[in-house]
């Protein structure tokens, strides 16, 4: 059952409530002072029954646009920013998207020397990439020019990363929020988390558009406490530290001296900015305006809804993440007005992301150990830049992964001709895409490669029963509906059904296409699921825990190139007993 969510972009405004564009140039009344409150072995039959049929693409793109693999993210930016280089500058033009920060790195590689500056214009976008992004520019030491805007995460993480920072006549630069946005605004309005979130449902409803919630608010309520807990925001706290920027600069609005202004004396405000002098207390330094007069200007404030917030002391505080309101103890016997807070007890089954995988480069080879999360392959090409043609040998160490990300790495590892070696355990997605992506594949000794997932398993299960995909998923989301304080309606159900049809679908459209460009058949990836009873009461153990093969058996289904480094043969017993993978064999 996946949980559909918002994913981490700043769309921090809208994302509150729909807000009215107007023009203004008033200016709150200054702050007395800073005060927030203080501080989730069977052997299979060799015939396969049909395969479902497709029609991938002879040319498959390289680096297909990713959705994500076990969560759906909510993501309004089809149209992702263009990006170039020209002489000693790069030119960044539009909001940041899902493809931005591989789209940036592949522009970038090979020209480090010869760029100095990037000039923006743009609104805002997902804040994972914006922060790489913004950590590259910190590291080569660029300044960012401003042409027209530079607004959300784009002014978060980009526009402060700049060695020299300039804003042209009449160009804006704008704040209104951060990941770690969510408890000022929770206390700064005397709110729990949970009303917090109950409460922007209301607002979300009452002004409509694109962003209104389709669920029931209850649902909403739990999707977003889930959200915060899968989506912690701890990138943030060290890229802030790394810059030496106050996290008070994008939560200004929220603090308990500001929010009553911003949200209810002047709704029409989508953010705020400072003078050039106020920038530099919260460590904005080299900050020039290149037109007449102050910055802002006239026509800047007339062109851009924005607060102008003064602030009054000489130095601003270390920023202080305050503790929401905490949740009211319910008097016996009374019904609380909301769910109770969702347990978090592994045994209750809940599954909580696991931390993402780590990254190292160590001169010719990349280190990669855990979990493939949602920005993994931005992470990994941000990581490598300017090494790529050095980079010869991927070590990798990974049980989970979403399943594009792990695809796009494949891309560029089978691209590359980069060998891959196996440390301990490559199973799943990593499996799926990245080993089998390998010029030459290493198991190291006692470890372990197994498949287990792949989206076309819903396929084989589906036609086992003698149904549609659609009505697989429907059967499963009745018999499992999310948890919710309202019975969920016919509506929501059909959207939940939809939202996974389309997810499985896409799925088997990339990895199809992966395939198809690494010239590899999809028999590993779904070996375990022919010939499998899915009405059966118990299914077989390696649905669960995967299956591997023998290297000779491996290359019969088109891996090749692989090598073992020990004095036994391939799978050691100890570590399929350790796992519980099955061992096939392919006649």
């Amino acid at each position: 059952m996946k949980t559909i969510f918002a994913r981490s972009a700043l769309l921090l405004a809208t994302s509150l409530f729909v807000l009215v564009i107007a023009c203004t140039s008033s200016q709150p009344t200054p702050p007395s002072e800073l005060s927030p409150t203080p501080d989730p072995t069977p052997t299979p039959t060799a015939t396969p029954p049909p395969l479902p049929t497709s029609s991938p693409s002879p040319t498959p793109d390289a680096t297909p646009t990713p959705d994500q693999d076990g969560i759906i993210w909510f993501d309004d930016f089809e149209d992702s920013a263009t990006i170039t280089v020209e002489g000693s500058s790069i030119i960044f033009e539009g909001r940041i998207g899902p493809r931005t920060g591989s789209d940036f790195f592949d522009a970038v590689n090979g020209k480090e020397d010869q760029i100095n500056s990037i000039r923006i214009n743009s609104g805002g976008g997902i804040t994972d990439d914006a922060m790489k992004i913004g950590e590259w520019i910190f590291d080569q030491e660029l300044d960012v020019i401003v042409d027209e805007i530079c607004f959300s995460s784009r002014a978060n993480y980009i526009f402060t990363a700049g060695k020299n920072k300039i804003i042209e006549k009449d160009a804006i630069v704008g704040w209104h929020g951060s990941e770690q946005q969510y408890p000022f605004i929770a206390a700064g309005l005397g709110m729990t988390m949970r009303e917090l979130h109950a409460w922007n449902y209301e607002r979300r409803k009452e002004f409509g558009g694109p962003l209104t919630p389709q669920e029931s608010k209850e649902a909403y309520v739990e999707n977003m406490l889930k959200y915060h807990e899968y989506e912690r925001g701890d990138d943030e706290p060290a890229f802030l530290d790394k810059i030496g920027i106050n996290l008070y600069l994008m939560v200004y609005g929220f603090l308990p001296d500001q929010i009553d202004y911003y949200y209810n004396e002047q709704t029409e405000f989508r953010g705020w900015t400072f003078s050039i002098e106020d920038m530099a207390k919260f460590g904005v330094d080299n900050v020039t305006y290149e037109g007449e007069g102050d910055y802002p200007s006239e026509k800047t404030l007339e062109n851009h809804s924005v607060a102008v917030f003064d602030v009054p002391t000489d130095t601003v505080p270390p920023a202080e993440v305050p503790t929401p309101v905490p949740v009211p103890t319910p008097t016996p016997g009374s019904t609380p007005s909301l769910t109770p807070e969702t347990e978090t007890d592994s045994e209750a089954g809940e599954w909580h992301e696991p931390s993402p995988a780590t990254i190292t480069v160590d001169r010719d080879t990349v280190v990669i150990d855990g979990y493939l999360n949602h920005n993994f392959y931005t992470r990994f090409r941000s990581e490598i830049v300017g090494n790529e043609d050095e980079i010869t040998t991927v070590r990798i160490n990974s049980e989970f992964g979403l399943t594009v990300q792990a695809i796009l790495i494949g891309f560029w590892i089978y691209d590359k001709g980069v060998d891959v070696v196996v440390d301990e355990v490559c199973i799943s997605a990593c499996a799926n895409y990245i080993f089998t992506a390998g010029k030459n594949k290493i198991i190291e000794d006692f470890a372990l490669v197994g498949w287990r997932d792949s989206p076309q398993g819903q396929e084989y299960e589906a036609r086992s029963l003698g149904i549609s995909v659609e009505e697989l998923i429907e059967r499963d989301v009745s018999e499992d509906p999310p948890v919710t304080e309202a019975p969920i309606s016919e509506r929501e159900l059909e959207q939940i059904v939809q939202d996974s049809v389309d997810y499985f679908e896409s799925g088997i459209e990339q990895e199809r296409k992966f395939l198809d460009w690494i010239g590899l058949q999809e028999d590993a990836l779904v070996y375990g699921f022919r010939e499998v009873d899915f009405s059966a009461k118990f299914l077989p153990l390696h649905l669960y825990e995967g299956w591997t093969f023998s290297i000779e058996d491996m290359a019969k289904l088109g891996i090749e190139n692989v090598t073992y480094e020990s004095e036994y043969e391939y799978p050691s017993l100890l570590s399929t007993i350790e796992r519980n993978v099955t061992v096939f064999e392919v006649p």
